[in-house]
Formats: C-alpha cells, structure tokens, sequence
C-alpha cells in the first residue's frame, strides 16, 4: 500500500525481498512479488511451468522461436535452435528437418523415395511423386520414371535405341533385332537394322540373281550390274553374259584372245568394217596408214592431196597453174617465197619486193608495191621538188602544191614560197604577225598604197583617220565632222577667223566681209555696208527714214532720191554671206 508499516526499511512493493518491486501495468517489475526465486533477470529454468526472470516467453520455448517443444505439445522439434521450428521453410538434403514435418530430408516430392546417392539407388528426380524405383516406365517421353537408368527409347533393352527417337534399332519390341546383331541372309529379316536388303549378302547394292535381284555373284561386291567390266580377265564383272573378250560387242574377240579386232573398245573397229579415211582409225583392222589414201605412201599431212598419188612432197613444183605439186604449202603464185602472190605481188622473182616490205623512197624502186611513186614519200601525189617534182615538203602529206594554204602558222601548205603570213599577196606581213599590213585581207591595203580619203579605208596603214585629209584633228562633213575646209589645216572649228581674206577660218558659215554681222558685207569689199563695225549702220535704214539727215546718204553726201535708187538695184542682186571653196 505504499507504507512500511513494519519500519524494517525495505520497499512496500517487494514482498517476497527479491529486491525486485511488483510489476505495475505498463513498467516493468517482479511477476511474482512471494516468491524471491522470481524476478527479471533471474536465470530461467525451461519446462518447469514457472517464467523465473519474468520476460513473459513460454517456458516451454528454449530457444524463443515463437514455437513450444514437441515434447509438451508444442511443434517445435529442435526447441534449442530457433532455426528449425513449424514455421522455417524446409532446406532440403541438410539432413535437419527444418520444418519440423517429420517428412525424410531427402524425399521432397513425398513419394516414399529418398534422393538417389552416388552409388546407392533410390529417388533420380526428387521434385515428381511420379519417377522413383518402384513407378511403371513410360517408354519413349524422354523420363526415367522407375529409376533404373536405362534409355528410355530402349523398350527391348538391348542396349540400342529406337530409330524413332535418334536410335539405330529398327525394331524395338524384338531385343534379337538391333545394330550389334548378326544378320541371317535371305530370311527376310533385317536383323542388323543396317536398312539393306536381305538379298544382298555381299552388301553392293544388288539383290541375288536366285532372289529376283540382277547380282550374278552375291558373295562378291565387286561383281554386280554396275560395276566396270574388267576385260580379258574371264570374269563377267557386271554380270550382262556377254564374252569377256569383245568389249566393244561388235562379235569380234580382241586380237592375241583369238580374235582380230585390232580396237576392242569401237564396235565399228573390226575386220569387216568399210574403212573411213583420215579419221584417225583403222576401220577394218589391215594396219595401213588411214592418212594415205592413194597410196603413194606419203600421208596426210605431208601429202597434201591424198587423192592424188602424183601430188606429194617429193613431187617437181609446176609454178602459176593453181597446183601445189609438192605440197609446200607455199602460194602457187608467190614463186619468191616472199609471203605475197601475184598479182599484188609487184615483182615475183624478188623476195624483197612485196606489199609488206619496208619501201626506200627515192631510189627507183617500189618495193612495197603501192603503186605510189617511189619520189612521192607522202603520198600526197606530188613528187619531191629535189627529184624534178613541185612538193617543198615531201614529209608531210599535207603539203603540196594544190593544198590550201593555212595562213599565219608557219607552214608553207601550198609551196608557193610566199610568206605565209601574208595572206592578200600584196607584199607586206600581217600586222598581228609582226608586219605592217594592217588588212591582210585586201591586196589594195599596204604601207606603199595610195590612200583615197573619205572611202573608210585606211590604205596606206598610216592608223590617221581617213576622213580629216588635212591632219588638223577634225573630220570632213563626209565624214560626219564640222571642217569646212578638209584641205587647209588652218581651217576648222577652232581657228581664228581672220576677216576680210575671203577665207572663212573658223567654219562658221558667215561671210568673211561682214566683221559686224549684220548681214550685209563691207562696201570696201564690193558690200552696202558704210560701217562693217557697227552692226546698226548699213543700207536698210534708209528704209525706215529716207529724209532723215542722220541716214547713210547724208552721210556719204547722196541725195535721198539717189540713194533710193541704188537700194531699189540692190534688192534685185543676190545676197553674198562667205566665199565656197572646193
């Protein structure tokens, strides 16, 4: 209750002086405060009913795994390892039984079979209930279901598989049926499961003749139909039944076996056959030459007409008739042996002359037989100039006389020695080949012509401009120019008009006699004009004052009715502004 009632000093809440108080709910404590052998801490005594250090484990779980031993009705098995225990997932072939099932370790798929060991029987695949010793064998599914480590493609257990199945034993419900065994011929049975026929006891291919097969000897593979007859050794190697002398078959037996076939491989090689000549073969076997059929006892190819015994090597050569009497070979119309016959052969009786020999020009000869003249070495058809001919140039085919000539290269094309640049024969070099001509084109156009001015020709090649004649650097009007006198370098545009000279310097078109520009020309000079310096004085005022003292006429001292007289003639002359010149 909370008071030391007794005043011995010790805690209120610890009865039994473990010196452990009484648990309270939620704090830890002494779980039972009359008994001093318990207390937290306290060391436990398992299986005896009583949780001595109070931390609130089964007693009956040692080894604190959640699960009480097996042996006071708990499940676990091993109550001092917490690994094994009901609820640890079983670890196969460790021989513990983890899970405490009470299942054998080694028989996982519960079958009753423990796992196979090395050496000894028992379960080959722990993980199927359905393989183990004692299960029925399912042939040919690829499992071993009863253990016994035989092939499972083996149902007749003779140690060979089924064919079915990548085997050799071709019949495996019979163990006397298989690859190993020995076979028994002619019973029908393939015993050995070699896939032959039983016929064939020497194993080539052929049934035996007795058994409706075509091999006339069984015993021996080397004798069948197909084999190659082996001639002349009297055995019949592919079993046809013809001689083993006549290999051609032609009913002649092979000359030294009693017969004279002299070639027992062609069966139109025999002693009765025609002959064929020049075939290489001796058709009918008498061992004359096949290449001397007119027997003059020259073959072919020496003979080179075996129709003919009067034609042979050893024949008189007869030139020219077509016939090659000694068979040579050599043209019947090339009597020089030169390669060439007539008639391009140019000469016959010379080896030397002929189409493809190399031809010396210039010495007479046409060696090469072209029928070009042997001065000619081009072939141009003119003859070289230093043997009597007109070719300047007899290297070259393009050269010759009635080439056309290719001016300003150099090149004399039609040899008739002029300068090839120049192109109008006028003497004189083109100007773009060094020389002075400045139109090679125009024969009338050259340093020594005769320039015609005002024609747009500039034919003495001077470069000055043909239409200024006179050199003072502007044009005649023909020539679209303002010089009015194309003659006199002093006249022109820019002179300086001298008056009264009669010459019109400036080219301005007015009279040379009027200094003052009115109109009307000096009275000195043959004019009406009183006063050519003062461009208001002269004969037409009287016009417009006739009585007028300040006139014209009073001052030269005319009367008025002579002065109008003389104006009156003067209107009836023609006007006068300059002086033409041609």
């Amino acid at each position: 209750d909370g008071v030391d009632s007794d005043c011995d000093g010790a805690s209120d809440y610890d009865q039994d002086g473990d010196g452990h108080a009484l648990a309270m709910p939620g704090l830890g404590g002494d779980c039972d405060d009359e008994d001093a052998t318990i207390y937290p801490m306290a060391a436990e005594v398992f299986y005896d009913g009583v949780d001595q250090d109070c931390d609130g484990w089964s007693d009956y779980d040692a080894d604190r795994d959640g699960h009480d031993s097996t042996r006071y009705g708990g499940g676990d098995c091993n109550d001092v390892d917490p690994a094994i225990s009901p609820r640890i997932s079983e670890t196969w072939y460790d021989g513990v039984d983890s899970d405490c099932d009470g299942a054998d370790d080694y028989d996982q798929d519960g079958d009753g079979y423990s796992l196979a060991l090395p050496g000894l029987g028992g379960d080959c695949d722990d993980s199927d209930p359905s393989i183990h010793p004692g299960a029925v064998e399912s042939w040919y599914d690829g499992v071993d279901q009863d253990c016994d480590d035989a092939s499972d493609f083996d149902a007749d257990k003779d140690g060979s598989d089924a064919t079915g199945y990548g085997g050799l034993d071709c019949d495996d419900s019979d163990s006397l049926i298989n690859p190993e065994a020995i076979e028994a011929w002619y019973d029908g049975i393939d015993q050995d499961c070699d896939g032959r026929s039983d016929y064939d006891a020497d194993r080539d291919g052929f049934d035996d003749l007795r058994y409706g097969g075509l091999d006339c000897d069984d015993l021996n593979s080397n004798i069948r139909p197909d084999a190659v007859e082996t001639w002349y050794d009297g055995i019949d190697q592919n079993c046809d039944g013809a001689s083993d002398f006549d290999a051609d078959g032609d009913g002649h037996a092979v000359s030294g076996h009693g017969g004279g076939d002299c070639n027992d491989q062609d069966p139109s090689v025999n002693p009765e056959s025609p002959e064929i000549w020049y075939d290489g073969v001796d058709q009918d076997c008498d061992d004359w030459s096949d290449y001397d059929a007119d027997r003059d006892g020259h073959p072919l190819p020496w003979d080179c007409d075996d129709a003919e015994p009067s034609i042979n090597p050893e024949a008189t050569e007869t030139w020219y008739d077509g016939i090659d009497q000694n068979c040579d070979a050599w043209d019947d119309y090339d009597a020089d042996g030169d390669g060439w016959a007539t008639p391009q052969d140019c000469d016959d009786e010379l080896p030397t002359i002929h189409p493809s020999a190399p031809d010396q020009p210039y010495d007479g000869v046409d060696s090469n037989c072209d029928g070009w003249s042997d001065y000619d070495k081009d072939h141009d058809g003119y003859d070289d100039f230093r043997f009597g001919g007109t070719d300047c140039h007899d290297g070259d085919a393009s050269i010759h006389p009635g080439a056309t000539e290719n001016y300003y290269d150099g090149v004399d094309q039609n040899c008739d020695d002029s300068s090839d640049y120049d192109a109008d024969a006028d003497g004189y070099d083109a100007a773009k080949m060094g020389g002075p001509d400045c139109d090679d084109t125009d024969a009338s156009v050259h340093p020594e012509a005769h320039d015609e001015y005002y024609d747009g020709v500039d034919a003495n090649c001077d470069g000055l401009d043909d239409y200024d004649a006179d050199g003072d650097g502007y044009r005649a009007p023909s020539g679209d120019g303002d010089d009015c006198d194309d003659a006199d370098a002093s006249v022109n545009p820019a002179a300086t008009e001298i008056l009264y000279d009669g010459v019109d310097s400036d080219c301005d078109g007015a009279s040379d006699f009027d200094a003052d520009g009115d109109g009307f020309d000096a009275s000195q000079y043959g004019g009406l004009d009183c006063d050519d310096s003062d461009p208001g004085r002269h004969i037409s005022c009287l016009e417009s004052s006739p009585l007028e003292p300040t006139g014209c006429a009073t001052r030269s001292g005319s009367s008025p009715g002579l002065l109008a007289l003389l104006f009156g003639l003067l209107l009836g002359l023609p006007r006068r502004r300059g002086v033409s010149r041609p």
